[in-house]
Parts: C-alpha cells; structure tokens; sequence
C-alpha cells in the first residue's frame, strides 16, 4: 500500500508540473484569467480525479482513456455534467 501511495504522489507531482506548463502556455497566448482557470481546472480533474480513479495512471497515458472518459465515467461521476 505503501508503493502504491508513493507512485500515486509521484504522479500527483509530475501532474503539478504539467499544469504549470499548460497555465503558462494559456497566459502567454493571452487568454483570460477566466479561460485559463477553466481549462487548467479541466484537465485537472481529468489527470488527477479520473487518471488516479483506480489504476494511477500517468497523464502522458491519459489520452487513452479519453473515450471511456467522456463516454462513461465523466457522465456517472461529475454530478455537474449536462448534455451541454
């Protein structure tokens, strides 16, 4: 259990470094603070929230489970989801 923590923080971490790039590459572009703070709380969510859900996967992995993502999990879990 203990590994499984430490992968998991080890991600987690990993993870922090991409969003900050993310962030920074959204703010050089010069969107807004507003669109900047939806898309990095996104793909956080993706990353942190599903990624680690059950099997800790790493973000550069992630794109595939976008289908189950999207198709099932983000519809079931995110209480906020709509058709919209």
């Amino acid at each position: 259990m203990m590994e499984e923590e430490a992968n998991v923080e080890e991600i987690k971490k990993q993870n922090k470094q991409l969003l900050d790039e993310f962030e920074q590459e959204l703010i050089d572009k010069k969107l807004s603070a507003k669109t900047i703070y939806k898309h990095v709380n996104n793909i956080d969510f993706y990353i942190n929230t599903f990624l680690l859900y059950d099997e800790f996967v790493e973000a550069k992995k992630g794109t595939l489970f976008i289908g189950e993502f999207l198709g099932y999990w983000f519809i079931k879990k995110a209480m906020w989801s709509s058709v919209k």
